[in-house]
């Protein structure tokens, strides 16, 4: 198509468009779900698609109330976030993931910064108590064997608590340390990646395992391996480097490796 104008393989967007719709007509259900669904149908009913990326947003909206009720077809986007969706096909793989997006937050204390580098262009005063604000946006990618299995309305909602509770909790030093506390404690509160290893090796070896995630700052990292293996003490996983996304611009993943015997994960 792309060089010699050949449409037999197209699939065209009209085609996409309208299959969306009837599926819509149908339930959307959880996001994930939808798309779920959408991925499968594709690959699955066009011999010419083996993958690919499908996205949704859900925006909340309430009725405009008029003359103290809600009226019966207008409406008002309401809602503290934005939900976002994706499902990627690649390889044979399907990888679903939830996130949030506009999601406004501000505390009014519990925020310091300060120790920053300064130079004859920096007018910014060093504060022990300031104001913070500022817009979340956040992906999480779903680790479970079959992801047909969980409940996403449920997930979201609990992954969302959770950042906005860490937000609100943890005594900022730095926004970059906001951050980085509030996705440990996602990852310590939702663990679908771990488990969903654990039960595979059982199912695959016979032998049972228990994944502990250790969440170091990138300064310390290497020093912790180097220390780890001098020691013959180290994990069985450890980790190699970032690798690029190719479904989230700007975002990068860690790849890992097995320090006991490999398996394919």
């Amino acid at each position: 198509c792309h060089t010699d104008g050949d449409n037999a393989g197209v699939v065209p967007t009209d085609t996409q468009k309208n299959t969306v719709n009837a599926f819509a007509r149908d339930g959307v259900g959880a996001p994930e779900d939808f798309l779920l669904r959408l991925a499968r149908h594709f690959t699955e009913g066009f011999e010419q698609v083996s993958g690919g990326r499908w996205e949704a947003q859900r925006h909340a909206w309430q009725r405009i109330p008029v003359d103290g009720a809600p009226h019966d077809h207008a409406f008002v986007r309401s809602g503290t976030h934005t939900r976002t969706a994706m499902v990627l096909v690649e390889d044979g793989e399907t990888h679903v993931l939830g996130g949030l997006r506009d999601c406004t937050v501000l505390k009014s204390t519990g925020s310091e910064f300060h120790g920053f580098p300064r130079d004859r262009y920096t007018t910014l005063a060093e504060t022990d108590d300031r104001i913070l604000a500022t817009s979340i946006t956040a992906w999480w990618r779903y680790g479970a064997a079959d992801p047909d299995a969980l409940d996403f309305d449920a997930l979201h909602a609990a992954v969302t608590a959770t950042i906005l509770e860490t937000f609100a909790q943890v005594h900022s030093l730095a926004l970059q340390q906001t951050v980085f506390e509030c996705g440990k404690a996602v990852l310590e509160a939702f663990d679908e990646v771990a488990r969903s290893f654990e039960r595979t090796y059982e199912e695959e070896t016979g032998e049972r395992v228990r994944v502990v995630q250790n969440a170091l700052t990138e300064r310390v990292y290497k020093q912790f391996v180097q220390t780890q293996g001098m020691g013959g003490t180290l994990p069985d996983l450890v980790q190699l480097g970032r690798v690029r996304l190719p479904y989230l611009a700007g975002a990068a993943a860690v790849t890992f490796h097995p320090m006991a015997r490999p398996r394919n994960a």
